[in-house]
């Protein structure tokens, strides 16, 4: 059992338009672990978590704040359970399983102009009672065959996500509104692959698989804020589609034991609904946060090719001190 609580006061953030004037967090887990139950039976692992964090951040000490006072306050809360069993029926291993995330986070901007006191104090919703529920079970099988190891994998997903309408409002213009915030997704994720030993010292990986994931929250319901790295608000699309990523696998490894050990590997990738953003024209949505380039809003794009390949080295452990060199390259483009 472990919890902890932690606080946050007067961080400033050089990169960013808002410091945070006050974090609080709490972090609590359980988990419970039992080995050799049975023969067959021989792992059962549980876990519980949640995780509630109040957020609120301001632009006081920042030198436009003499024209407009801008105030966040955000709640945030996350928790959850993983139920796992480990059996080894013969000479195979099996791990099944099933997992539960419950993701909410619910926020206002208050934003107050000093200059013009008549002018009524603007309240926008960042978010406005977002919430994601996401069920999944799982499977994994692993049996060796003399010089072959056979992995299959799967995964089927249950995500549910809905919010409040999604609107802003200034001195009763409206800057934008969606009303379609409800979604239901049934994903399926599955892989295939081995290990073939040629010889002692060099083995062949193989594998293939399908990975789906929905949208996270920032995706779906995020409200003119510049989350990204580019200095643009950004805002979310509710009617995005979950993204499937379609990916072969293919490495060498090379394992000496007085020199160490080396791994090449080249993959290619077909992820369709890929998910990313594009600029808005201001006549469909204004930046809200000062001193940004504009508004992005994610969207699906059909689809997208990623490939590349991977080269790593590894010191032998028979040394006390043990390196390690990595190389990786991948190119993208739809």
């Amino acid at each position: 059992v472990s919890y902890d609580r932690s606080y946050g006061r007067n961080v400033r953030f050089p990169a960013l338009p808002m410091d945070e004037r006050e974090d609080n967090t709490h972090l609590a887990s359980l988990d419970y672990k039992a080995v050799r139950i049975s023969e067959r039976f021989t792992e059962f692992n549980a876990k519980f978590y949640l995780s509630d964090v109040s957020h609120l951040m301001d632009n006081k000490q920042r030198p436009f704040s003499d024209t407009v006072v801008a105030v966040s306050d955000i709640t945030a809360r996350n928790y959850g359970y993983r139920f796992e069993g480990k059996f080894r029926p013969g000479d195979n291993d099996l791990i099944i399983g099933t997992d539960f995330e419950h993701i909410s986070k619910d926020g206002t901007r208050t934003k107050t102009k000093i200059l013009e006191p008549t002018v009524p104090v603007f309240v926008e919703d960042l978010w406005n009672d977002a919430l994601i529920l996401n069920n999944g079970l799982f499977l994994l099988y692993r049996r060796e065959m003399g010089r072959f190891t056979l992995d299959a994998a799967a995964r089927i997903d249950m995500n549910r996500a809905s919010s409040a309408e999604m609107r802003l409002e200034k001195m009763g213009n409206e800057i934008y509104r969606n009303q379609k915030t409800e979604s239901d997704f049934l994903n399926f994720s599955a892989s295939l692959g081995g290990i073939y030993s040629i010889s002692k010292s060099v083995s062949l990986r193989m594998s293939l698989g399908r990975g789906v994931r929905s949208p996270d929250m920032n995706e779906r319901f995020i409200m003119f804020l510049p989350i990204g790295y580019d200095n643009y608000d950004y805002l979310g699309n509710p009617e995005l589609k979950p993204e499937a990523n379609h990916e072969a696998d293919l490495s060498v490894v090379l394992d000496l034991e007085n020199a160490g050990s080396i791994e090449a590997g080249y993959f290619f990738s077909y992820v369709t609904n890929y998910i990313t953003a594009e600029l808005l024209p201001e006549s469909e949505a204004k930046p809200q946060t000062a001193g940004v380039y504009g508004v992005k809003q994610f969207y699906n794009e059909d689809y997208v090719y990623l490939r590349g390949f991977e080269i790593s080295y590894r010191s032998p452990d028979t040394y006390r001190w043990i390196a390690g060199v990595r190389m990786a390259c991948t190119r993208g483009r739809w």
